[in-house]
């Protein structure tokens, strides 16, 4: 019985419709990422949300987040690990800005 042959590939090169997706893709995080930094600025401005509480809020948020990453959760969602791991990044910086601000 003869096995199937693997042959290692060089990626194709992207395409004009493959860059108009990744384009869009890109354009509705940047979206996403802007609102909801808007969404957490109002709740604390506001005073809805104390900086202390969004900050624990945002440390759960990056904990879920890292989680996920390393594939612990039962998720039905494509998840790309190093985009998980720099939105959890990202996350846990803010919540350590808003923490140093309520020191100040």
């Amino acid at each position: 019985m003869k096995l199937p042959e693997h042959s290692e590939q060089a990626p194709k090169p992207m395409n004009d419709a493959d860059r108009g997706h990744a384009e869009l893709a890109g354009t509705r995080m940047l979206i996403a990422e802007e609102s909801f930094d808007a969404i957490l600025r109002l709740m604390v401005d506001t005073g809805l949300v104390s900086k202390r509480s969004a900050a624990v809020m945002l440390d759960d948020l990056s904990a879920r987040l890292m989680m996920h990453s390393c594939g612990l959760t039962q998720t039905v969602w494509a998840t790309r690990e190093t985009e998980l791991l720099h939105q959890a990044t990202r996350i846990a910086m803010k919540a350590e800005r808003l923490r140093a601000a309520t020191r100040s």
